[in-house]
């Protein structure tokens, strides 16, 4: 996907789609770019269109947790995590080093 293409839902305020990444049956993974500190940043999306079942909800929520907890030069960092319209949505950077 090039950078001149629509995002494939809704994006937040304050980033810049710079693309997809990937996507899979629970949503999607961006690549954006953080006008406000300047920096490259991967966005995954939950799906809207599919209610999420008590155990994926749970499932992303322990995701959550062990991301935020990871500090590691080949890890992706865990930068934010929100739920917009009872959707999950979290944030991290992009730029891995190593």
């Amino acid at each position: 996907m090039s950078e001149n293409q629509a995002p494939p839902c809704d994006f937040p305020a304050g980033y810049i789609f710079r693309g997809l990444i990937g996507q899979g049956g629970f949503g999607w993974v961006c690549r954006a770019h953080q006008a406000s500190l300047r920096r490259d940043v991967a966005i995954k999306f939950m799906r809207r269109d599919r209610a999420l079942s008590e155990n994926e909800l749970m499932r992303f929520q322990r995701e959550i947790e062990v991301l935020k907890g990871l500090s590691h030069p080949r890890v992706i960092s865990l930068l934010d995590a929100d739920f917009e319209f009872e959707t999950p949505l979290h944030r991290h950077r992009s730029d891995r080093r190593g």
